[in-house]
């Protein structure tokens, strides 16, 4: 074990580099807060026509349509959101099944669907931060 000795002037100035850091840090921690606590986007959803069993959380939206009918309203939301400033970074679109991915300010907006032809589509449209209005 070994001793260093430190001036009182080399103290001082370590003294100093904690204090300006637990500073940081707790500007940083506040920043933090004011950021979660901070209002949702919200994004308003046209429902397409026809819509049914229409279930709706702050960042989640459930409806069906007639079978065979999820791949028009698939784009018909794709345009809504597209005027809306929504970018679309990603989709996969099949005759059953699908997912489009949108983004906008650093948020993202899922729409996934299922269409199996015999029973009414199931369309989901989520964004974990974002407020979805109906």
């Amino acid at each position: 074990m070994s001793a260093k000795h430190q001036t009182a002037l080399e103290v001082a100035e370590l003294e100093k580099l904690i204090r300006a850091d637990a500073e940081k840090r707790k500007l940083a921690k506040e920043a933090q807060e004011k950021e979660k606590n901070k209002p949702k986007p919200a994004v308003a959803i046209k429902l397409p026509a026809g819509a049914k069993n229409v279930n709706s959380e702050k960042d989640d939206l459930e409806f069906t349509v007639a079978a065979g009918k999820a791949k028009a309203a698939i784009e018909d939301l794709r345009k809504q959101l597209g005027k809306g400033g929504w970018k679309e970074m990603e989709a996969v679109l099949k005759d059953m099944a699908g997912t489009v991915i949108f983004a906008k300010d650093g948020q993202t907006l899922s729409i996934i669907y299922l269409d199996a032809g015999f029973m009414p589509a199931q369309i989901t449209i989520s964004g974990p931060g974002v407020e979805i209005e109906k």
